[in-house]
């Protein structure tokens, strides 16, 4: 099926759930089955009508957040989860452990939004040609910019955001190593109060999974908000994105 671009304006997806106290969670004491109405976290409205695309399993010893194939609507539908509301927006740092066992098929994306700004403020993608690509404006609006690192295939990796609205910049850490500074430092919202993981529902489309798993998806655990060294503690309703992009090489991307 082909892959059109997607229209992204730095606005919000959706607001998840106020959570009170809430820094970020491992997920462990989540029951399995269906992430939506747990612990404040919500889902696209779409996948309320299905119950698919987002669900708490056991998988190496742990439980995880698994993003996988919404059977019951076409691909391109945008699915995934929305964190609650993080208590400490202006922490400067969000982390993620995230393992894709899918090759070649879905687009894997990492977001973090201020709700209280209405704005996106920033936007990882796991490509489903192997390539890390990060929403930035380098000079001809927002465009994905090809980091030039892969993702590890079926590997439990963490992926680390580092953001400071005083410094207008932001930079990317991908297993602890450094993979891209912004260009354009903060291009939208300027603080994180949530987490939304999504992917594109093209996961049929691929070869399938690396690990023999009969459904390719990737893994979500230890969503965290966490103070930067040296940081003092302290994302209404919008379109993050529709079905999008032709088959290519990855690089710079309309989005």
């Amino acid at each position: 099926m082909p892959r059109t671009p997607c229209c992204i304006a730095a606005t919000l997806a959706l607001a998840g759930a106020a959570h009170a106290g809430f820094n970020g969670t491992d997920f462990e004491q989540y029951a399995l089955g269906d992430i939506d109405g747990q612990a404040g976290w919500t889902v696209f409205e779409e996948q309320r009508k299905t119950g698919l695309g987002a669900h708490i399993v056991d998988r190496d010893g742990s439980r995880q957040l698994a993003l996988f194939n919404d059977k019951d609507s076409p691909p391109g539908t945008l699915t995934g989860a929305f964190s609650p509301i993080f208590k400490n927006p202006d922490a400067g740092r969000l982390r993620v452990a995230i393992t894709i066992d899918d090759d070649d098929g879905a687009d894997y994306d990492v977001v973090g939004q201020s709700t209280d700004e209405g704005l996106l403020t920033f936007r990882v993608r796991f490509g489903f040609e192997g390539s890390i690509l990060v929403l930035d404006n380098i000079g001809a609006g927002l465009r994905f910019i090809d980091t030039g690192v892969e993702w590890a295939q079926n590997e439990r990796r963490t992926l680390e955001v580092r953001y400071d609205s005083a410094a207008n910049s932001i930079e990317y850490r991908y297993d602890g190593a450094l993979v891209y500074t912004g260009v354009a430092g903060l291009f939208a919202g300027t603080r994180v109060d949530q987490a939304v993981v999504l992917h594109d529902n093209m996961q049929n489309f691929g070869v399938g999974s690396f690990s023999g798993d009969p459904l390719a998806a990737a893994y979500v655990d230890s969503v965290f908000l966490i103070p930067a060294p040296g940081a003092a503690l302290a994302l209404g309703v919008g379109l993050l994105g529709t079905p999008r992009r032709g088959r290519r090489a990855p690089g710079p991307a309309d989005v």
